[in-house]
């Protein structure tokens, strides 16, 4: 069933109650006295419920936002043509026999570079393609689609597009299909339309691959994605299904970027839940927000309420009337970043004052030119917990992509983060904080 055995949903099965067992095993103390386990921080897939209602409530908040961008939505359903199968087998007799000028084309449409996989190479070669090699073919396809002249066109009009995706296994083969729920101005139904067929030729995809009759966006699209999360409340064990996600290191959900950057959201969390209040800070004339991340700092006043959210960084609160109702966090020292590109050289100069390590009061500090600063780790110097915490911290939108990369690739090797390892430095395929399950 979904091209696995029971011997692969055993496996993930075994692999996911040791990463239970191992976040309900570590216990750290947050700043407020409070004894925790990393299981009660956890936003997993696997282990929480709070990464579904995270982004469920996401993906209601950008329905309830469509209508104010006055954007319709259009349900896509995106399959590959049938060789594409025997691709798995190394199988590469139909694709041989196409006219020159077709191979032409379907050799467009598949990636050959280190993010999606060298796999026009693999053709080439007779190697057999994987599941996840068919997944980043459609998913290269799809970023061709947005990068269209429809979308370009749209975007020079001034106007907006949002979108949610999920991917599917086939029942009996466990080869990806697509499911899109797309957020688009409707004069452009007709043009975006056209795209659609030209970059996503399968005839199935052609009669029944573009719907623009929904009535319940966010509910369509939830049902689909639904099916790749265990239920933690109630089951015990992954399904087929779901551990056809993690066998493959495929993304459950991606969705576009939205107003409210997920580095807010998830510092909100133990104040404020609810992703469509926060986004309403942007368009209500009564509210009001600002936020830096390189400062480390966000402020949402409501002046409706006389209600105010404050984090400034390690430190939330919530303020009511100028009443601090209620804190979360520690201060934390502002980190000084040095450039990956800088380079420190050790040449004995009367000018310069040696860089030298020192101990206080138990903390790692360094001596240069008269100044102590507090020592800031690298990535591949901090535990586990600093090592979660650091990188969900990251702003993919602005942070360096290589340094992000680095980071994301070291989660992954520790354990804790499920995802493709990339080897180039884009960012792609990250798309607000739903590229990859995170273990924690």
């Amino acid at each position: 069933m979904y091209g696995l055995t029971a011997h692969d949903v055993e496996f993930i099965n075994q692999k996911i109650k040791f990463q239970k067992s191992y976040l309900e095993d570590n216990f750290f103390t947050t700043g407020n006295g409070e004894v925790k386990t990393l299981l009660d921080v956890s936003f997993s897939a696997n282990h929480s419920i709070r990464y579904y209602s995270q982004l469920t409530n996401k993906i209601n908040t950008m329905t309830d936002y469509s209508k104010h961008f006055d954007l319709e939505p259009v349900f896509m359903t995106i399959t590959l043509d049938g060789f594409y199968r025997d691709f798995l087998k190394a199988d590469f007799k139909r694709f041989d026999s196409f006219r020159s000028d077709k191979k032409a084309t379907i050799l467009k449409s598949i990636p050959d570079n280190d993010i999606y996989g060298y796999l026009r190479q693999k053709i080439v070669d007779k190697v057999s393609f994987t599941i996840k090699d068919l997944y980043n073919v459609i998913n290269y396809q799809f970023k061709k689609f947005l990068a269209s002249y429809a979308f370009i066109k749209m975007r020079k009009d001034g106007f907006k597009y949002m979108y949610i995706r999920t991917a599917e296994p086939h029942k009996n083969d466990g080869v990806p299909h697509f499911h899109i729920m797309l957020y688009i101005p409707k004069q452009y139904f007709e043009r975006v339309e056209e795209s659609f067929i030209r970059y996503f030729p399968a005839p199935q995809n052609a009669k029944e691959g573009f719907i623009t009759d929904i009535h319940n966006p966010a509910g369509y699209i939830l049902k689909y994605i639904t099916k790749s999360f265990m239920d933690v409340k109630n089951q015990n064990d992954i399904d087929y299904i779901q551990a056809w996600y993690i066998k493959h290191r495929i993304m459950r959900a991606v969705t576009s970027h939205f107003t409210v950057p997920q580095w807010i959201y998830q510092k909100c969390y133990a104040i404020e839940k609810d992703w469509n209040y926060l986004t309403d800070f942007i368009y209500s004339a009564n509210k009001m927000a600002e936020w830096s991340y390189k400062d480390d700092y966000f402020r949402f006043i409501d002046l409706d309420n006389s209600r105010e959210i404050h984090y400034e960084q390690g430190v939330i609160k919530l303020i009511r009337e100028e009443k601090v109702l209620k804190t979360f966090g520690e201060k934390k020292e502002k980190k000084i970043v040095l450039s990956s590109k800088s380079k420190l050289t050790w040449q004995k100069s009367k000018k310069q004052n040696p860089f030298i390590p020192v101990d206080i009061d138990g903390e790692k500090f360094v001596y240069y030119n008269g100044r102590y600063s507090k020592l800031i780790k690298q990535p591949y110097q901090m535990n586990l917990l600093e090592l979660y915490d650091y990188f969900h911290n990251i702003d993919i939108d602005t942070v360096d992509d290589k340094h992000y990369i680095y980071t994301r690739n070291l989660m992954i090797e520790k354990g804790l983060l499920v995802g493709e390892r990339l080897k180039l430095t884009a960012l792609d395929d990250i798309q607000d904080g739903f590229e990859a399950e995170s273990v924690f």
